[in-house]
């Protein structure tokens, strides 16, 4: 009869069987402990399916163990990019595409107030004025401001960026609702000035929407391009994007939270296939 010697700590399976214990299917002279430890197992059907049963459980339990490691793994870094994304949305990204024969425009995201100054209030509201007086240029949105429509102007006199987006006149949208939210740069005596709403609290979100109709860019003198304007240091870093027929725009939150779900549900999904 072939037989096979089990070690009670390593063997090429892995197995581990106290020196006491052993298959049930060994007789008291077949428990024995060998030299090494282990026990004098008869290779027959028996023994076979035996074997194969302990390795079968110990995979599962191991692949259990890998696929709840591998679910905390990407629930943990799904959360950092989520919040990674949360950080990103405290910027104001403002897109203008070309639809149909119309323009339009959106813009979203929150400003901290941390690193901006009031200088005063005025009438905004949406507009373009590509070629402001002043030798900048002048983007808004929400509502035509025309009537012009109360907002605060926010500034640091320090805000990085370009000085111009485009070389056209005034023009006021068709149609357009939500916040107002304007961006004038080379503004003379305060540089590049935020406009947001009266009464704007520090992070809270901003939305809004213009449609200047039967249109282009050209015809309203923008300049295809992508304009960012920045400012404040640390936590209170912040940005103004202006994206003129671009849209390399940060991923919104659930963007990436349906990212992590994905690659969450692919992994559980393996280890029931397994």
């Amino acid at each position: 009869m072939l037989r096979c010697s089990v070690h009670p700590r390593k063997t090429p399976i892995g197995l581990r069987i106290t020196p006491n214990g052993g298959p049930p299917f060994l007789t008291k002279r077949q428990k024995a402990p060998t030299r090494n430890g282990g026990f004098v197992v008869p290779l027959t059907q028996a023994s076979i399916q035996w074997l194969a049963s302990v390795v079968g459980r110990r995979t599962r339990l191991r692949r259990k163990r890998m696929t709840a490691k591998s679910v905390l793994r990407i629930a943990a870094l799904s959360a950092l990019l989520l919040a990674s994304s949360q950080d990103a949305r405290a910027d104001v990204i403002m897109n203008f595409t070309e639809s149909g024969s119309n323009v339009v425009g959106t813009a979203s995201g929150s400003i901290d107030l941390a690193g901006l100054t009031f200088a005063f209030w005025t009438a905004g509201g949406g507009a373009l004025y590509p070629a402001y007086p002043s030798g900048g240029s002048f983007a808004g949105l929400g509502a035509p401001g025309n009537p012009p429509i109360g907002v605060s102007a926010y500034t640091t006199g320090t805000i990085s960026g370009p000085t111009s987006f485009g070389t056209g006149g005034l023009a006021f949208p068709n149609s357009g609702s939500g916040n107002p939210i304007d961006i004038a740069t080379a503004y003379t005596g305060f540089g590049t000035i935020i406009y947001l709403p009266n009464g704007y609290v520090s992070g809270s979100a901003l939305s809004s929407t213009s449609t200047w109709n039967s249109t282009t860019f050209a015809a309203l003198g923008l300049t295809p391009g992508t304009y960012v304007y920045k400012w404040g240091s640390g936590d209170h870093a912040d940005s103004f994007t202006v994206n003129i027929g671009s849209t390399n725009s940060v991923p919104e939150p659930g963007a990436i939270l349906l990212l992590g779900t994905s690659a969450l549900a692919l992994v559980v999904r393996r280890s029931r296939t397994a």
